[in-house]
């Protein structure tokens, strides 16, 4: 995965946090903002489990 996606991925996080505000101001169904929370953290978890993968090659690139 290319930085340009993981970046663009991470943008997609910021704009579920802010949908996720909305949402709770706006009194959205708990079922809805729950399935937006679990999304926006699913993806969270992903993204680090990128970032890791990318620096432990980095480091192991490096000895």
């Amino acid at each position: 995965m290319d930085d340009s996606t993981v970046e663009a991925m991470r943008e997609l996080c910021d704009d579920l946090d802010g949908l996720i505000e909305s949402a709770k101001h706006g009194r959205a169904p708990i079922r809805a903002l729950s399935l937006i929370e679990r999304a926006r953290a699913e993806l969270e978890v992903y993204l680090d489990e990128i970032h890791a993968a990318a620096l432990s090659a980095a480091w192991s690139g490096l000895g």
